[in-house]
């Protein structure tokens, strides 16, 4: 059986993300396209996706892919009242892995009903997330045998629980289109132009000449008009600036296409560029023609704002908690050249000139500056948004070095002891250099947090060489951490530091970076002492 290991899954994800059929198709299609994918690529027996229909105490199975006879199946039904243990650990968990379903408690209430005449011996359940609410579950079965589930398991199978909200999303998009349609159908123009009005989203509708017909308050309050009263006039004569591309993309829809994307970047204005999610819908009349187009265009500048805040947040907060360690740095060699200065100035008011002595002190000075000059340059390095920067070929030993000028005087102040080992040999990764770096400064602060109250406390930083790839280790002689909290310890916003000391965002920015940089940020459970690995491919 192949591997199934963290690069097997990569190239899992990039067929499902390339597939038109999961990205556009229709719910059902998409969703047999993705669960048949899954299976294979998890050599599951059994994926399906059950689903919380009309009532909320049960799930309905949909999609339901047979590995063994490549055949789908639906409409099994699941009710809470049945196996109220199963849906109250569901609630509680961002995932169920059970790797032997006939001794788990989890599946006890289910076992004899479902487990043993089926043969289902291993499951790994991931609840499906929408609008912040659980709408169903992702279920990946084994038959005959226990499976010990692996971190790069529950990792595709929670990137396909994401997928499968992906799907959904676009299903509610589709039905909300479609609701606006059959409303044109059954009320004619004027009600659904009423209904328009009234919706909370930005939404117009135009007719075949582009001219406005209806719009939401929203619409109103997000968009400029170039005239008092834009019902009845073109979009080009409602607003100053348009391009041709947008021109294009309205025709297309006059012609009978739907049209969409989730997120852009768009000139409103010269010059100005807002986020925006969009979707072109044609509306039919009673004859089932094209009347026009339904525009649905979200301004989520905000959003995308906040979350690119947040990011750069979390990738200074521990650059911020070492800061103290720079004026350490910084300032004890500021002393020393003034100490040399104060030297030369009295020897040359005494009148007595040495020069081979004033050649040392200026040697020394120049070597002082350097090493301040040294400190910023690293500050300013690892603190900047490296975010749009090319991947180039850098040295390991060298990125090494750029912390290790931000964070080593912060430990020697605090009496920590850091150990750093490096490559025997400059080897080379294709990276974001910034960005490695802050992965990198974050760890070693979570290592420094872990131990600063533990006396004797020592971190410790090592560079190996593995088949293809690098590995920096980031070790620390604290407590560890609880195996209870292990699985939640990447998700976004959780922590276990005081108040003021943390994020939460920390670790999952920086696996999200390794992710891009087609790597991987995992803790290395067989590691005595707490290790995080951050792992990158060799050049």
């Amino acid at each position: 059986m192949k591997t199934r290991d963290f690069a097997h899954y990569q190239a899992a994800l990039a067929v499902i993300a390339r597939a038109p059929i999961i990205s556009h198709g229709k719910r059902a299609d998409a969703l047999r396209a993705l669960n048949r994918e899954v299976a294979i690529a998890m050599a599951a027996d059994f994926v399906g996706f059950w689903f919380y229909d009309k009532d909320p105490q049960q799930v309905i199975s949909e999609a339901n892919f047979e590995r063994s006879t490549n055949d789908w199946s639906d409409g099994a039904i699941l009710k809470e009242v049945d196996a109220p243990t199963y849906f109250s650990v569901l609630k509680q968990e961002r995932l169920i892995a059970v790797e032997d379903c006939f001794t788990s408690p989890v599946t006890a209430e289910f076992k004899e009903s479902y487990c043993v005449p089926h043969n289902i011996r291993s499951l790994l359940d991931v609840p499906v997330l929408f609008d912040g609410e659980i709408v169903g579950i992702i279920c990946c079965e084994i038959v005959g045998e226990v499976r010990h589930w692996t971190s790069e398991d529950k990792f595709f199978a929670l990137i396909a629980a994401d997928f499968i909200g992906r799907i959904l999303e676009a299903d509610h998009r589709r039905h909300l289109a479609a609701l606006l349609a059959q409303e044109n159908l059954r009320m004619g123009e004027t009600q659904l132009k009423a209904l328009l009005t009234a919706l909370p989203l930005p939404i117009a509708m135009i007719d075949r000449e582009s001219r406005y017909m209806a719009m939401s308050d929203a619409w109103l309050q997000q968009y400029s008009f170039t005239v008092p009263d834009p019902f009845g006039r073109t979009l080009w004569e409602a607003h100053s600036y348009h391009t041709q591309v947008w021109k294009n993309r309205i025709l297309r829809c006059q012609a009978g296409e739907r049209l969409g994307m989730e997120e852009e970047y768009v000139e409103v204005v010269p010059g100005e560029h807002i986020w925006m999610s969009w979707q072109l819908v044609p509306w039919h009349n009673l004859q089932s023609e094209v009347g026009g187009v339904v525009l649905v265009c979200e301004d989520i500048t905000f959003r995308k704002e906040s979350e690119a805040k947040l990011s750069q947040t979390a990738k200074l907060t521990a650059l911020g908690e070492m800061a103290g360690g720079i004026a350490h740095e910084i300032n004890n060699p500021l002393s020393i050249l003034k100490g040399f200065i104060d030297l030369m100035q009295k020897n040359v008011s005494r009148g007595h000139v040495d020069l081979a002595m004033f050649s040392q002190y200026l040697e020394k000075s120049a070597n002082t500056i350097q090493r301040i000059s040294r400190t910023v340059q690293a500050m300013k390095r690892v603190s900047r948004d490296s975010s749009q920067d090319a991947m180039l070929s850098h040295g390991v030993n060298a990125l090494i070095d750029e912390v290790l000028d931000v964070v080593k005087e912060k430990f020697h102040d605090n009496g920590i002891r850091l150990d750093v080992f490096k490559l025997d040999m400059e080897v080379k990764v294709e990276c974001r250099s910034v960005e490695i770096s802050q992965v990198l400064l974050n760890l070693l602060t979570n290592a420094f947090h872990a131990v600063e109250k533990k006396p004797g406390g020592w971190v410790r930083l090592s560079a190996s060489i593995g088949p293809g790839k690098i590995r920096l280790n980031v070790i620390d002689s604290g407590a560890g951490i609880p195996r209870d909290i292990r699985e939640k310890i990447f998700q976004p916003f959780f922590t276990t530091k005081d108040i003021g000391k943390g994020t939460g965002l920390g670790l999952s920015i920086s696996r999200k970076i390794l992710e891009n940089h087609n790597g991987r940020l995992y803790l290395d459970e067989s590691a005595k002492e707490t290790t995080f690995v951050a792992e990158l491919l060799l050049s």
